[in-house]
């Protein structure tokens, strides 16, 4: 027991707080920077998502409904869209030429996360006017 109450810390106290705070730092420091991390990835997933939705979007009006391969460059994403025959059920295949085609449309955006490649798919099928 110390006889002058006003006398402050001793280095002990002083060294076992500091280690105790250092302690704490070491875990807090990399959970707050994971969360960051993760929290970048969601965003760059979101905005991956919303350019497959757009460039879903396009095709048929800035982007030809024609079969085939485009590629592309956007920022940071890269994007594949491939546009194929879609399903024909097998007693459609020799009806009038003057009928809606389907196509499969499918677009891949991929980029790149905190700690690796990322990539989007979708999908879908969409009906053409013959010529």
């Amino acid at each position: 027991m110390r006889n002058n109450p006003s006398a402050g810390f001793t280095l002990i106290e002083v060294l076992v707080a500091l280690v105790i705070l250092g302690l704490a730092f070491g875990v807090a420091i990399p959970t707050i920077t994971s969360s960051l991390w993760r929290g970048a990835d969601n965003r760059d997933e979101r905005n991956a998502i919303a350019y497959a939705q757009s460039l879903l979007s396009r095709v048929g009006t800035d982007i030809a409904l024609v079969d085939g391969t485009t590629v592309g460059q956007d920022g940071r994403l890269s994007w594949r869209l491939d546009i194929t025959p879609g399903p024909m059920p097998g007693d459609a295949a020799g009806l009038h030429a003057s009928l809606p085609t389907i196509h499969h449309i499918e677009v891949q955006v991929r980029w790149q996360g905190h700690l690796s490649s990322r990539r989007i798919d979708l999908d879908i099928l969409k009906l053409s006017t013959a010529p």
